[in-house]
């Protein structure tokens, strides 16, 4: 068997005759490329939502609160425990609470819960609220209403462990950094 390409009909290509047809044509390559770069900054400038972000944390303790010694073993309780407070945080009961108490005009149970991400820092009994939102004034009053109200649900729920405040929120001042949202 004959593998040879021009017997059978093949073409022959030149790279090098291609390279240079791509060469000649190389500018319309750089103005298409600038174009569609400019349009889609000018496009992302006017679609650009910024958000603003505060934290809250606390500390769960399952520790008696008269106890001057704590040891491994409440240590490690309270580290067990803290999943069921996180589910606390982030449940119906308190965003209702939340609705109830927040200062900010017109803000909706849907608004809240998107704006709201509890976690558990890895091997501790720390739990991190992040609230983020479009507005400043919006995110700080989602996060001071969860802080002056959540000890009314938590022991309200679960009363045989202690939640403590850590970390208080804060007021944005300025738009996220490296979090931007699109619409």
């Amino acid at each position: 068997m004959d593998y040879d390409m021009q017997e059978k009909g093949g073409i022959d290509i030149n790279i090098f005759a291609f390279l240079r047809v791509a060469a000649k044509k190389i500018w319309i390559v750089i103005i298409l490329a600038l174009v569609f770069g400019i349009a889609s900054r000018g496009i992302s400038s006017f679609t650009r939502v910024d958000t603003y972000t505060t934290v809250a944390s606390f500390v769960v303790n399952t520790a008696d609160q008269n106890s001057e010694k704590i040891d491994n073993s409440d240590i490690s309780a309270s580290i067990n425990v803290t999943s069921t407070y996180k589910y606390i945080l982030e449940g119906r009961s308190m965003i209702l609470e939340i609705l109830s108490k927040c200062t900010y005009q017109n803000i909706q149970y849907g608004e809240i819960l998107a704006s709201m991400m509890v976690n558990i820092l890895p091997g501790s009994n720390v739990i991190e609220v992040r609230i983020r939102t479009d507005n400043p004034d919006k995110t700080y009053a989602i996060a001071r209403a969860l802080v002056e109200n959540y000890n009314d649900v938590v022991s309200h729920i679960y009363s045989s462990a202690h939640l403590n405040i850590c970390d208080y929120p804060y007021l944005p001042t300025a738009p996220d950094e490296s979090t931007t949202s699109f619409v």
